[in-house]
């Protein structure tokens, strides 16, 4: 829920600093304070007018505010008001010059923070790591003495010695005394992955509500999380409760081991150097004031990217919960990013199944006028923004980045589920009102991050069968969206440069979605593009003089006219228009929706079945879900492909998409034999998403899925990961192997002349085919048997087995004669479960007679087996 409190706090927090920062002539700090603090009363109002709606019929608000409604119209006039004047007498200044730290400031800086990094490690008794950080800020004070000759500067260089030193003595003599204490060297720390029972955290611990039905990963899935480390080259490795005490204090400022990013081509024309923000800023902070109006990208191509940031940030300021800003570290005691004048900061990304650490440094490129080459904020002295795009720009490759889109960016920053909604499918019509009503709840509880865009050479195989019913999804975007529940961005398709110019999009650009809203019987949308200029210029735009009513501006408190001469790349947007000039929706949701997760992370080899698997899943890897519905409850399975390399993103060939079949959770050979319950459709983005809803069960209370994961002309070898996320109580686990490896055989046979005697239809030659002679020489009743009979898929073929002899009576799986059903293409499998041993007949044949080829007869078994051939 949004709190109000919280809101008008920060509304008094941004409007007193402003005034603040203006009497002091600190004019552009104070536009942007002024700015946040009307956007905050903005917030406030539209919370308050909302209540009184729903209150209407009691006597009662839930909701209260210090300040009138009246009073709260009257501040935002005045302080919007005293923006635009200071910003337009700035127009007419020369730019202030810039007061920068010198080296010895820098230093004391330095020092200052050894010690409060020391003081940290003390508090949690890491005593050791305390006392070597003590001695570095005495030996940095020391260093840094002799260098200055600023005598107030070498009072605090001693004030910092001299504590440091107080504190490590006390340590030397209690702590550390070595006759109390054995002090041996650790074992080295494996970088990639630690022993079994120190787990990575795939979980975003913010959502501690939800139960993960697997406590530990076996030593495969480490081994699959091992291999996903390596991204383009270098080493992100999974991120463990460890890595929270990753050293970020040193002497002198800290260099990544990788060297600096590679640059875009646009950056390489304006490049001069790449410097540090202690460089080019007077007094670097890593968060003046959260603010998506001020997050603007620069020359790299990565509008989903910032845009992704924009929906986060509007979620986290309205929900009042750390998203996006507890993944940047070093953090205080509150959990909140701090700037670290040493240089060296860590990001957690969710990268490859889990989430990962990303190690940088605070170098950024720069051109002549010190200007950065890269995305940031409009205040200057603010660096989450190009902290965190170089974080996740160095796992792309470098700030060439060939294009992404919003759900893949958002997955990344935060976890949450991505979901993707095309807007204009080939063979229905997007039903855009329900669309907006469901982002509408969603983005509004805070459940959900919300970008528009372009997904770069995103190609799906087949459309879905599915409509897209406009309204439906408006409404189901609505509701989640004021829950909170999910975060939307939107894209727009490629566009001329005509309709760019008619329209004020941008072609393939992807667009944050920060409010939705229904008015009367409007659909409106609040969009930011991430350039921070260039607007929408059609209906509800600035320039709209005729939809634009009073109602309408006094209901969002945006007068048109005011904003004509304010380009900063945020407008509203009629839904109708939105679904006529854009492409797809980008949906992430918060998995806090469910009570349950589970994940798997497998690989699948390239060897391991055909290259395509039109007429075989058997190879495939599948997976049982067995839910327990108590009510109807829903079920999201997410499919993941691990990507490791520039080209992944740049030029994607991989297509992957998962089937679910409801089958009592069987092994599937046959694609079509049972329709599935989802028909995948495969894709090459990273991520599939499949939505179920269940609410019947079988007699045990419990309904059985089989889930397959499928790819599309199948050459590399691909590591993944499966998560589910449900309402109910589940399993997930591989689909039951009753096969030894150790007793399979094959045997390469012929169709040619007289054995090509064709199928039972034949009467004169069917007993010609080839046969064989499978013998099971054990008295068990509990034998597992698969046939698969291979050829030429333009051949209709098929088998009949005939029991000889048996060695036990009255097995469950005991049979006299079975074949293996009506006649493929290719392939046809026949498993025989609990059969007594004994010997027993195959006899492989073709439809039509007459049809002359090799084929492969493969046996699996439970138990060991020969196969031989008869004729």
């Amino acid at each position: 829920m949004v709190d109000i409190n919280k809101l008008e706090n920060d509304a008094r927090t941004h409007a007193l600093k402003a005034v603040d920062l203006d009497s002091k002539g600190k004019s552009e700090d104070a536009v942007f304070f002024y700015v946040e603090a009307a956007q905050a009363l903005i917030s406030v109002r539209e919370e308050l007018i909302s209540d009184q709606q729903q209150q209407q019929s009691k006597t009662t608000s839930s909701s209260s505010s210090s300040i009138d409604l009246n009073e709260i119209v009257r501040l935002i006039h005045n302080y919007i008001k005293r923006a635009e004047e200071i910003k337009a007498s700035l127009k007419s200044k020369p730019t202030p010059s810039l007061h920068l730290k010198n080296t010895s400031e820098k230093g004391v800086e330095r020092a200052r923070y050894l010690l409060t990094q020391a003081l940290d490690q003390d508090e949690q008794k890491q005593y050791e790591a305390a006392f070597k950080l003590y001695e570095e800020a005495i030996t940095l004070c020391l260093n840094e003495k002799k260098t200055t000759s600023n005598t107030k500067l070498k009072e605090q260089l001693e004030k910092i010695a001299y504590q440091a030193l107080e504190r490590a003595e006390e340590l030397k003599h209690t702590e550390l005394n070595t006759s109390s204490h054995i002090r041996l060297p650790s074992p080295p720390r494996d970088e990639i992955i630690q022993k079994e029972e120190q787990q990575p955290l795939d979980i975003d611990q913010t959502n501690i509500n939800i139960i993960d039905k697997r406590a530990k990963l076996s030593s495969h899935e480490l081994d699959v999380l091992r291999r996903g480390s390596k991204i383009n080259g270098r080493d992100y490795v999974p991120f463990f409760s460890i890595d929270l005490r990753e050293r970020f204090a040193y002497q002198t400022p800290f260099i990544d081991s990788h060297g600096p990013l590679k640059l875009a081509p646009k950056q390489q024309t304006h490049f001069l150097r790449w410097a540090r923000p202690d460089e080019i800023m007077s007094e670097p902070k890593m968060i003046m004031a959260l603010s998506y109006f001020s997050i603007k990208q620069d020359l790299i191509s990565d509008c989903s990217f910032v845009a992704s940031l924009a929906v986060s940030v509007q979620y986290e300021k309205k929900f009042n919960k750390r998203l996006i800003t507890s993944i940047i570290y070093p953090q205080n005691k509150q959990g909140e990013p701090v700037y670290n004048p040493c240089g060296k900061y860590m990001v957690r990304l969710h990268l490859n199944g889990v989430w990962r650490k990303v190690i940088i440094d605070d170098t950024l490129p720069i051109d002549h006028s010190n200007r950065l080459l890269c995305s940031s904020t409009t205040n200057k002295n603010e660096i989450w923004v190009s902290l965190l795009e170089k974080a996740y720009m160095k796992v792309m490759g470098g700030y060439d980045f060939p294009g992404s889109n919003s759900t893949v960016d958002l997955h990344a920053l935060t976890g949450w589920i991505p979901e993707l909604v095309s807007i204009h499918h080939a063979d229905s019509a997007f039903d855009k009102d329900k669309e907006f009503d469901r982002m509408f709840e969603r983005f509004h509880a805070g459940h959900v991050l919300i970008t528009v865009g372009w997904i770069p050479e995103l190609v799906s195989i087949h459309h879905a069968d599915s409509a897209f019913d406009k309204d439906k999804e408006f409404d189901r975007m609505f509701e989640r969206f004021h829950a909170g529940h999910v975060l939307i961005t939107v894209a727009t398709p490629n566009i001329t440069k005509e309709e760019e110019e008619r329209s004020g999009l941008v072609s393939s650009h992807a667009y944050a979605l920060l409010d939705m809203r229904k008015i009367g019987v409007h659909k409106l949308i609040m969009l930011k593009n991430p350039w921070s200029h260039l607007e929408w210029k059609g209906n509800f735009s600035d320039f709209d003089t005729r939809n634009w009513t009073p109602e309408l501006i006094k209901a969002l408190n945006y007068d048109p006219k005011l904003q004509v001469d304010v380009d900063n790349g945020v407008f509203w947007i009629d839904y109708n228009s939105l679904c006529h000039h854009f492409e797809n929706f980008y949906l992430n949701w918060s998995p806090s929706l469910f009570s349950y997760t589970s994940c798997i992370h497998n690989s699948w080899p390239s060897r391991q079945g055909p290259v395509k698997d039109l007429y075989n899943l058997g190879d495939n890897p599948q997976y049982v879900l067995r839910v327990s519905p108590k009510t109807r409850s829903s079920i999201w399975i997410l499919l993941t492909r691990h990507i490791t390399e520039r080209q992944d993103f740049a030029v994607n060939r991989i297509f992957i998409t998962l089937f679910v079949y409801k089958n009592g959770g069987n092994k599937v050979y046959y694609p079509n034999d049972i329709k599935p319950l989802q028909d995948g459709v495969k894709t090459n983005s990273a991520h599939y998403l499949v939505k179920l809803i269940t609410d019947d069960n079988d007699s045990n209370g419990q309904t059985l899925y089989t889930l397959v994961v499928s790819q599309y002309e199948k050459n590399v070898d691909i590591y993944y990961s499966l998560r589910v996320y449900s309402t109910c109580q589940f399993t997930l686990t591989p689909v039951p192997d009753y096969y030894n490896p150790r007793y399979q055989q094959e045997i390469t046979g012929e169709w040619k002349g007289k054995t090509a005697g064709g199928c039972q239809n034949n009467v004169s030659t069917y007993k010609n085919n080839p046969l064989y002679q499978l013998v099971l020489n054990n008295r068990e009743a509990n034998n597992y048997i698969k046939i698969e009979l291979r050829a030429p898929k333009q051949f209709q073929v098929g088998f009949e087995v005939i029991c000889t002899e048996t060695n036990v009576s009255n097995a469950p799986g005991e049979f006299h004669k079975t074949e293996s059903g009506s006649y493929r293409s290719g392939f046809c499998v026949l498993t025989l479960d609990n059969m007594p041993g004994g010997t027993y007949t195959i006899r492989p044949a073709t439809f039509d007679s007459n049809r002359e080829s090799a084929f492969f007869l493969h046996i699996a078994s439970s138990h060991p087996c020969t196969l031989t051939k008869l004729q």
